[in-house]
């Protein structure tokens, strides 16, 4: 009978969209999952760029870092230069001294020959002078 029918037919029907509700119930379970799965390598990706940024804070700081040791050693270099030059100075001045006190020990050697010849000639002429 006709009604007969309709029950097959909304019967057919029923099954069609249970059928279908089962498929989307599938789907939605895979893209529950693939949603899942995304967060989880979200959250990875997050926890990597936040490393990341540490890292990077980090070498910002180590770099700012090194051009303060390089501007010191800058700095020693300079003043080693300056320390040198003042001991080549130093040491050119202490020669030279070492000269002039060369210099004066000869003099006064040969004022100490003189003095001892003057008083050899005046001695001889005191004695010469008593003699007569």
């Amino acid at each position: 009978t006709e009604k007969d029918t309709q029950i097959r037919v909304l019967d057919f029907q029923l099954k069609e969209a249970q059928m279908e509700a089962m498929e989307k119930r599938k789907e939605l379970q895979k893209l529950q999952a693939t949603l899942s799965q995304m967060e989880m390598e979200k959250e990875e990706m997050v926890t990597k760029i936040r490393h990341f940024e540490k890292l990077q804070t980090e070498h910002h700081k180590l770099k700012r870092r090194q051009t303060e040791v390089e501007g010191k050693l800058g700095e020693m270099e300079k003043g080693m230069v300056e320390i040198q030059r003042q001991a080549t100075e130093a040491q050119s001045q202490a020669e030279s001294a070492q000269k002039e006190a060369s210099i004066a020990k000869r003099r006064l050697a040969t004022l100490s020959d003189y003095e001892s010849e003057v008083l050899e000639t005046n001695g001889d002429e005191t004695y010469d002078e008593e003699e007569e």
